[in-house]
């Protein structure tokens, strides 16, 4: 326990005293045979999206958009069989987990010990870890419920599901209630995961006014990642605000 805390000391110390690990070097990583498809309209892409800004990793971007009826390329169809955005291609590796990727580019891309994701504190990996399920079970997913199944079935919202957001949030709000980031005093993959969830539903009309640490909390990040936020994160929210919009007003109609 000692030995653990030591080390997470260290990570704050050298976090107070400005050496930051986050970024890859001052320029740009360039690897044109990583391959990520994706589409901007999905908070898991864009959480992948905000991780290669931070690295400064510049891959390949191939963007596939079901809305427009286009079709997935062979090469997709046999890297992941379920069909579903993002998948990363390295060289002979398929990944097909938004969390598992992120993880993975900071591990092969990052500097050595790099704080979105120190390799040397397993305590710390695994608050991120937790962190990441928390949101996959709670923000993907509800996402998906309410969003997604609106664009393309008309699923109208219940009660009960938006009071599971609420539920999360307030759980997410005690935890910056007692920390500046989802995972202690340093930003994290878990706040790229975080907070393209949470910015989708705070663009889209889910009231978010009540969840003051919250607020701050995306400012910070919109105001510490603003280097690659816009594109990022926030131009997939753009375009997937009138949509939601529109399924929104439609459902409330019908009721």
């Amino acid at each position: 326990m000692t030995s653990t805390l030591i080390k997470y000391n260290v990570i704050l110390i050298l976090l107070c005293i400005g050496i930051t690990l986050i970024h890859n070097s001052s320029e740009a990583t360039v690897n044109e045979d990583v391959i990520l498809y994706y589409n901007h309209l999905s908070p898991q892409c864009r959480s992948v999206l905000l991780t290669l800004g931070a690295l400064d990793l510049n891959i390949t971007l191939k963007s596939i958009d079901f809305l427009k009826g286009e079709k997935l390329p062979e090469e997709f169809r046999e890297m992941n069989s379920l069909q579903t955005l993002p998948v990363l291609k390295d060289d002979k590796f398929a990944f097909f987990e938004s969390d598992a990727i992120i993880v993975y580019l900071v591990q092969q891309y990052g500097v050595k010990d790099n704080l979105l994701y120190p390799s040397k504190c397993p305590t710390f990996q695994s608050l991120i870890i937790q962190q990441l399920i928390f949101n996959n079970i709670n923000f993907y997913s509800a996402f998906e419920i309410l969003h997604t199944a609106g664009i393309s079935c008309g699923k109208q919202k219940t009660i009960e599901e938006v009071n599971k957001i609420h539920k999360a949030l307030n759980s997410f709000e005690e935890t910056l209630g007692k920390s500046a980031w989802a995972v202690g005093k340093i930003m994290t993959v878990a706040d790229f995961a975080l907070v393209a969830s949470i910015s989708t539903f705070d663009a889209t009309g889910f009231d978010l006014t009540e969840y003051k640490k919250i607020q701050e909390w995306l400012k910070k990040c919109k105001d510490i990642m603003a280097d690659y936020y816009g594109s990022a994160n926030q131009q997939g929210i753009d375009e997937l605000k009138p949509l939601l919009q529109f399924v929104n007003r439609s459902q409330n109609k019908s009721k």
